[in-house]
């Protein structure tokens, strides 16, 4: 047991590791270039797997963005989301029918989005955009001995949302997400609502 706690412990470290250096690799490339706003972001997420019912999550991050002359503007990030889907099972997978499990899962989020930045005022502007992103599940909760994890996979999908921003530097984001193909060993979408709030720098 102690041995098993211990492994899952360095499991662990060794992925926030990885995500902060992951941040940090993506803070220094964007602020090479000109022009580029970045800023972080954290705030909670409501995620479903099909129609299995909605958990609370959260995520935090770093964002980059550019805007062209037009208002057109293109953006990036770079999260760690933990998600929480809510699943009930109906007697597959050697589980109780109608028992419920809570499917938890660490990801990294890479999203790349288009949009549009209005400015209906000299300190408030709001923003539209869209685009897909790219997610790595590195770990999750084995709810089920009978079932394998869904670490080192990979999922894609789409994402929409709008931001406001604040005096240039505080903002507010609320986004919709949904991946295109399945999350591992259950063939179910999931759908993700998640709201932010973040600071330009």
């Amino acid at each position: 047991m102690c041995k098993t706690k211990l492994s899952e412990l360095c499991i662990l470290l060794s992925t926030r590791k990885l995500f902060v250096a992951l941040a940090m690799m993506f803070i220094l490339s964007v602020s090479c270039a000109a022009q580029i706003k970045i800023g972080i972001e954290a705030g909670a997420n409501y995620s479903i797997a099909e129609e299995d019912g909605w958990k609370v999550g959260y995520q935090a991050g770093v964002t980059a963005s550019k805007e062209f002359a037009n208002h057109l503007t293109l953006s990036s990030a770079l999260y760690y989301q933990h998600v929480n889907l809510k699943l009930f099972m109906d007697g597959a997978l050697a589980v109780p029918t109608g028992s419920e499990h809570v499917r938890k899962l660490d990801e990294l989020v890479l999203p790349i989005r288009i949009g549009y930045r209005f400015y209906p005022s000299d300190v408030f502007q709001w923003e539209p955009s869209a685009g897909v992103y790219g997610n790595y599940i590195f770990r999750e909760n084995r709810w089920s001995e009978f079932t394998k994890r869904a670490t080192d996979q990979f999922s894609f999908g789409w994402i929409a949302g709008v931001k406001g921003i604040i005096a240039s530097s505080y903002t507010v984001s609320l986004d919709y997400r949904m991946s295109f193909g399945n999350m591992g060993i259950i063939p179910d979408r999931e759908h993700s609502i998640l709201l932010s709030v973040g600071y330009l720098f």
